[in-house]
């Protein structure tokens, strides 16, 4: 069972699964040692756009990724 602490999360563990055609996504995951490539990075961050409304990168929140242990967040 996948268990997350807001929608925020369900929503970004959802966009993993898609981006990584997998359902084997929870809290713990690792977006890296799931299979994730700095491209499927890009990927996730226009599919993050679209779906929260928000800007990464630039703008009002920041996607930052840690590459080191795949984790991503997101900072106001």
């Amino acid at each position: 069972m996948n268990y997350f602490l807001n929608d925020t999360e369900d929503i970004i563990s959802s966009l993993w699964s898609k981006i990584l055609n997998t359902d084997d996504i929870d809290v713990e995951s690792n977006f890296f040692d799931a299979g994730g490539t700095s491209l499927n990075i890009k990927q996730l961050a226009f599919e993050i756009e679209n779906e929260l409304k928000i800007k990464t990168i630039t703008g009002t929140a920041v996607i930052m990724i840690d590459a080191s242990i795949g984790d991503v967040k997101l900072k106001p």
